[in-house]
């Protein structure tokens, strides 16, 4: 309390200066050196060029990972099914399959400038002052975090109270130059913070109004984040900025936002060393442990972008030695720790997942191999969610939001899992979806269900909360894995299943264009399996009922009929659509690459 208190003493002697700055409508020297050395009288809106009219740039390289790749291949095996059957199917079949292929079209819409900004906040005229926070504000958050350990810092990037109460001594009462990205990083944290509290309802909202000071301190991330000096110069603060603004992105469902984060941390991450354990010995700042566990957030988002999105991680293993993040001594504090530790250990199965079944080289290695690569990978997976299963929660703080955190996890886990026995194994011209894959799909979506009934029940938590950090970060391969043993099993349990999953997507479609797109396409699949099931038409594949496994023919799918007459029908460039989707891309190589085993991804639905 007696850091507090100096700090208290020393806001109070400037606070009559700062408000006569503020009064100032022409403050004077506020050119962008002055802001970053004198933070008091304002971090200015021109910092930056202001954001350019949105523009239509190049599509990003984006792998073979994606949920669009699945569903053409399982949209292509329900046309042969009807094309082989087709008195059994009948007009509405023909009219579901027309409405698939619309909604699948690639409509070669490209990112605009926008995708890879944050939307401006009460956007400010040109050289006018973004004003600091109000000191007794930040008074208030500092000993309200002291006395209450808050969600946001007892997970994962950061959770230690004295880091928030070192950034607003260094930025709001400067003793050494200041800056953008100490102003952009303590905002950053404050931001969250304030989000906790106005989420939650806490007291603080009845001493302040707190909406307009979000908005203000979410002006100071926006504008910090998009300078060179954050993205490009090394340093701790910089790279506490990039970590926010990552999670902040993907909050907003902002994916080649995020992943632009990811990189550029990424970057700074090696230049500094935060790889090696070498670095965290030789610290001399104090802040190692705050160090890794900015380097594990990052990674832990990294790993999983790179199996849902087709590419290869920024951070590999082999260069790594760095240490897990230290376990809390305090008790409430310790299971979430633990759980950021099986994240960890998760994503760097993700990791191997793509490196050794879905990589350029992966795709050409043996069967033998990748069935040896499957088995030991999810031996790893079974250990992991052992240890996950064994964290004590019962004393554990925010008992409420950690036990939906693990409603999460399930979600995350089978989609990996899925994902992995989809690295289907290749006999000849065959591919093979096995019983145990099935299962993981099933046990996904129903993980899906019981997830989205938690955040409902939470009170708090809203539809965007469980579509932007359960739908959009796991693989939903587990939707048409399913829809196939659907269709070649005759199996109405499976319809009814896609059936309930589609009437969550219903409730969630409204928080973005990514959610509305993801519930018309798997609406469609799920009529589609119920038309199919409903006229007995099983013929997808080679169905064995005593094993429960799929064989599909893939040969077919590898001809140039596929790459011509099909698929010309498919994405005719004449059809319409509203419904967005980024990139262009050759889709009867798509189809084959997934055949092979690609799992589905999140990544052309944003």
């Amino acid at each position: 309390m007696e850091r507090v208190d100096v700090l208290e003493k020393r806001l109070g002697e400037v606070e009559n200066q700062r408000l006569a700055e503020a009064e100032d409508p022409q403050p004077r020297g506020a050119d962008y050196r002055t802001t970053l050395e004198s933070p008091m009288g304002g971090l200015r809106a021109d910092v930056v060029p202001s954001m350019a009219e949105p523009t239509t740039g190049t599509s990003p390289y984006q792998g073979h990972s994606s949920f669009d790749d699945l569903s053409i291949q399982a949209a292509e095996f329900a046309k042969q099914a009807t094309d082989i059957e087709r008195h059994q199917g009948g007009p509405d079949v023909d009219t579901t399959l027309d409405t698939l292929r619309l909604a699948l079209r690639d409509t070669k819409s490209t990112p605009s400038t926008a995708d890879y900004q944050f939307n401006r906040v009460q956007a400010t005229s040109h050289g006018s002052i973004i004003l600091p926070l109000p000191v007794n504000l930040i008074i208030a958050i500092l000993q309200h975090i002291k006395k209450q350990h808050p969600v946001f810092l007892s997970s994962y990037a950061i959770n230690d109270p004295a880091l928030v109460e070192d950034l607003s001594r260094q930025v709001y009462f400067p003793t050494n130059s200041v800056t953008i990205g100490h102003i952009t990083a303590l905002h950053a944290v404050l931001y969250f913070l304030l989000r906790e509290h106005i989420t939650l309802s806490t007291a603080l909202c009845n001493d302040y109004d707190l909406k307009p000071l979000l908005d203000k301190c979410e002006q100071h991330v926006n504008s910090g984040l998009e300078t060179y000096d954050v993205f490009a110069v090394p340093s701790f603060e910089n790279l506490l900025a990039l970590t926010m603004g990552m999670i902040k992105a993907q909050e907003e469902t902002k994916p080649l936002l995020c992943a632009t984060f990811i990189s550029a941390a990424a970057s700074q991450y090696q230049r500094l060393g935060y790889h090696r354990e070498i670095t965290y010995r030789n610290d001399q700042t104090g802040r190692r442990e705050h160090m890794r566990r900015l380097f594990w957030t990052v990674y832990v988002f990294d790993k999983n972008m790179s199996l849902l999105q087709g590419h290869s991680s920024h951070m590999q293993d082999f260069e790594i030695d760095a240490k897990y993040p230290a376990l809390s001594p305090i008790v409430g504090v310790r299971p979430w720790d633990e759980s950021f530790i099986v994240a960890i250990k998760l994503a760097r199965i993700q990791g191997q997942i793509y490196n050794n079944l879905y990589s350029t080289m992966a795709i050409k290695s043996s069967s033998p191999d990748r069935e040896q690569h499957i088995n030991s990978l999810q031996a790893n997976m079974h250990e992991v969610r052992a240890e996950f299963q064994q964290i004590d929660p019962s004393l554990v703080n925010h008992r409420q939001i950690f036990v939906l955190s693990r409603k999460h996890w399930d979600v995350t886990y089978y989609s990996t899992l899925t994902s992995l026995l989809r690295g289907s194994l290749m006999t000849g011209s065959v591919a093979r979806i096995s019983t145990h894959c099935f299962h993981a799909a099933r046990l996904c979506l129903q993980s899906h269900m019981q997830c989205f009934s938690g955040y409902l029940d939470s009170g708090f938590l809203e539809d965007k909360d469980y579509a932007n950090w359960v739908l959009h970060c796991s693989s939903f391969s587990s939707f048409v894995v399913i829809f196939l043993h659907a269709v070649a099993g005759s199996r109405m349990d499976d319809v009814e299943l896609l059936d309930d999953m589609v009437g969550i997507l219903h409730k969630v479609q409204g928080s973005s264009k990514t959610s509305e797109r993801l519930f018309q396409v798997c609406g469609t699949f799920a009529t589609l399996a119920r038309q199919l099931v409903e006229a007995r038409n099983s013929c997808v594949g080679t169905y064995s009922r005593q094993q429960d496994s799929l064989q599909l023919d893939v040969g077919v799918h590898r001809s140039e009929a596929m790459a011509g007459e099909t698929m010309q029908q498919v994405f005719d460039e004449s059809m319409t659509s509203s419904l967005p989707q980024w990139e262009s891309q050759d889709m009867s190589a798509l189809l084959a690459n997934w055949i092979s085993g690609q799992p589905a991804g999140m990544d052309t639905f944003f």
